[in-house]
């Protein structure tokens, strides 16, 4: 019986912002200052957040679909292709090496896909099968998991996976 395991994994993340600099610089303001959005902003204990997009910079919360998605191809694109660089040096392979390439994400998408995009500027095989996994939310990356282990197992081939997920781009308007 042939099982698959995980030989690898790596991360990259967009620049950092300290929670109360996001407060302070975009979001006492988009809240209309409330007491009650601010009280939940400061008990979270969240420090930092990773953000493909800084408000404070770059205001997106009334921007078109359209213009998120151009967005998401110049942001998601490298990000991906440094965490699945990471990974396969991580796992000494090479690109040429992945047989099966899965990439799962609901906050963007654009064509030619990811999985596309990737495969071609990081060198993988042109036969390489590629299935990409979004409009499920974040829980896309255990389907996405799943399938690849499935596949990978069954068929005794290299698998990578990669998930983004740039939910800064989807700042929604204050309706206050």
């Amino acid at each position: 019986m042939v099982t698959g395991r995980i030989s690898g994994i790596a991360s990259t993340f967009p620049p950092a912002l300290a929670q109360q600099d996001a407060w302070d610089g975009f979001f006492s303001a988009h809240f209309s200052n409330s007491r009650l959005a601010r009280r939940v902003w400061r008990t979270t204990g969240i420090e930092q957040r990773h953000t493909a997009v800084d408000p404070r910079v770059d205001d997106l919360s009334r921007a078109s679909t359209g213009e998120r998605m151009r967005r998401f191809a110049d942001l998601a694109l490298p990000l991906a292709r440094d965490a699945v660089s990471k990974c396969l040096e991580n796992c000494n392979l090479a690109p040429a090496d992945v047989e099966l390439f899965t990439v799962a994400s609901c906050t963007g998408y654009l064509t030619p896909g990811l999985d596309i995009l990737v495969a071609r500027d990081l060198g993988m095989s042109t036969n390489v099968q590629r299935l990409h996994i979004g409009h499920m939310g974040c829980y896309a990356a255990l389907p996405a998991l799943s399938t690849l282990a499935d596949a990978a197992s069954a068929r005794n081939k290299v698998g990578v996976m990669v998930c983004v997920e740039l939910t800064s781009l989807h700042l929604q308007p204050s309706y206050r």
